[in-house]
């Protein structure tokens, strides 16, 4: 992540979205042994067994289920071409993040400089069918699509980051909400430092930075049911994933007795007004991230309690929410020579389940947040195959739900 703008676009958005985090793992040698573990089994993530509970990445061929998105280039399905994405800022090399829309041909995203993203972050809308590709909002970021058709996105002022940068405080934005497509932008939101977006069922969800100062982290997850009607769902709170039906969330987080180990914990809160309908203590230094939910489990980014480690070993977690209950089923860290070399600055996003078993797992890895490949991993075999040909790949992942059921493209 470029290395300005209040620690680019707030240190608190890489921490949250993409789970910044290192690979700690002992040395490995020219040969490893795939570990063996029993089904079941939580591993402590600070200081990973040696016979067990960790995934050998090694470099390979490995393809990700389409849709997908590769530098610049998008595939929607196996059959169909590339369509490419607009970066026409001031320089002409962006980072993108995008959505699949509810029709399952429109796509949404934003287009953000790499060398200059507080001088160029747009957000567009590609017809895959037509290949039309038209501006939506321009100094905005944070894109989220309903299954209404409602797009939400967060808005900055002309000048707010410059401003924000120069005295060394959080850029302010407006959350904006539009009807459709072409729908007018409506402010939602007085400005403030929104680090995500996202639709549960018809309110919009968001994680917002409180207190003052570049260095502060107290998150809140707000909830927003109408222009100007926020409210707290939770503090010190880290969003994993949506339930299917869009009725609760699944959240992290900090043990409020300051455990030692650093430990966290994992609830499950009512969307329509922030009870807790389950809560469990995750074991010592193992904390969640993002996450996918697919039916009673999420596949979630497996990392350190705040508290813990500056740069937590990232690693996959399953975690079972049914019948009212959140356990954490199994959780692996990762091995090999090229994890082990860089451990402090690879990052891990957008974990999928990628069959009905759950053993099979694909997700994008890469330095920082620009993500340098993709990685697919058998569970129950221990291994994942790393393919860098995918330059910062992702899924065109629609976070909001419920999603309506989309055509086939």
């Amino acid at each position: 992540m470029p290395r300005s703008a209040t620690a680019e676009r707030l240190l608190g958005v890489a921490l949250l979205l993409v789970s910044l985090a290192g690979i700690i793992g002992p040395a490995a040698s020219s040969v490893v042994a795939r570990p063996a573990i029993a089904p079941g089994v939580v591993l402590d993530m600070q200081t990973p067994p040696q016979t067990g509970g960790r995934l050998l990445i090694e470099d390979g061929t490995a393809v990700p289920p389409p849709p997908y998105i590769s530098g610049d280039s998008l595939r929607l399905a196996d059959d169909t071409p590339t369509r490419s994405l607009v970066c026409d800022g001031p320089a002409d090399d962006c980072f993108y993040r995008a959505i699949l829309g509810p029709d399952g041909h429109q796509v949404l995203y934003q287009a953000t400089s790499r060398g200059r993203p507080m001088d160029y972050s747009v957000i567009r809308v590609l017809d895959t069918r037509t290949g039309d590709d038209r501006l939506l909002a321009t100094s905005a970021e944070l894109p989220a699509w309903s299954a209404d058709q409602r797009i939400a996105y967060v808005q900055y002022a002309p000048g707010e980051r410059q401003r924000a940068d120069a005295a060394q405080r959080h850029p302010q934005a407006r959350i904006m909400v539009q009807a459709s497509i072409d729908g007018q932008a409506t402010p939602w939101t007085e400005p403030g430092p929104f680090l995500d977006l996202v639709w549960a069922h018809d309110r919009l969800l968001s994680q917002v930075l409180r207190g003052t100062g570049p260095a502060s982290f107290l998150v809140e997850l707000i909830a927003l049911d109408a222009p100007t009607s926020e409210r707290v769902l939770a503090t010190s709170a880290t969003l994993v994933a949506v339930s299917p039906d869009g009725s609760s969330v699944l959240i992290t987080k900090p043990n409020p007795d300051f455990a030692s180990p650093p430990s966290a914990i994992a609830q499950l809160v009512a969307v329509v007004d922030g009870t807790v309908l389950s809560e469990s203590q995750l074991p010592p230094w193992l904390d969640l991230a993002e996450g996918t939910w697919t039916g009673d489990h999420v596949v979630a980014v497996a990392t350190s309690p705040r508290g813990g480690l500056m740069h937590p070993p990232p690693g996959f977690a399953v975690v079972r929410v049914s019948a009212g209950t959140v356990a954490v089923e199994r959780s692996w860290g990762f091995m090999g020579e090229r994890t082990e070399k860089n451990w402090p600055f690879y990052s891990l996003g957008q974990p999928r389940f990628l069959d009905a078993t759950g053993n099979r797992v694909g997700a994008w890895l890469g330095l920082y947040v620009w993500i340098s490949g993709y990685l697919e991993c058998d569970l129950s075999a221990h291994h994942c195959v790393y393919d860098t040909s995918y330059a910062n790949g992702q899924f065109p992942e629609n976070r909001s739900r419920p999603l309506p059921d989309q055509p086939k493209s």
